[in-house]
């Protein structure tokens, strides 16, 4: 898959033609049934990216690269908690690699953050 994944990006960065086919790189990312992905199936694009970074990682895993993903999509959220009795605020940080912003009604993604 890491293999196939490589060669889907390169021939996006470096081909000077417009399209590209995934069918070598859906063939090798297979589903928990060890099946080919199937192409004629929709997906949410955000379960589908949360599965590909949780194999890209299970990949990597015990490699120079394995924090690869949290270097470059990664962040920290801060849930403040404010107690309505005493004002003492509680912080809580919480990785994530990506997030879920309210678009509608919004004229852009900083105000939506």
């Amino acid at each position: 898959m890491l293999h196939q994944l490589q060669k889907l990006m390169a021939n996006l960065e470096l081909s000077e033609r417009q399209d590209y086919d995934p069918w070598e790189f859906c063939f090798a990312f297979k589903e928990f049934d060890g099946a080919p992905t199937n192409t004629a199936e929709q997906k949410d694009a955000q379960e589908f990216l949360n599965l590909l970074f949780d194999r890209l990682e299970t990949a990597l895993k015990g490699t120079s690269r394995q924090r690869l993903l949290q270097s470059v999509f990664g962040g920290q959220s801060c849930n403040q908690l404010v107690c309505s009795e005493c004002g003492k605020l509680k912080n809580k940080l919480e990785d994530f690699n990506n997030l879920s912003l309210t678009v509608k009604d919004i004229k852009g993604v900083h105000e939506s953050l």
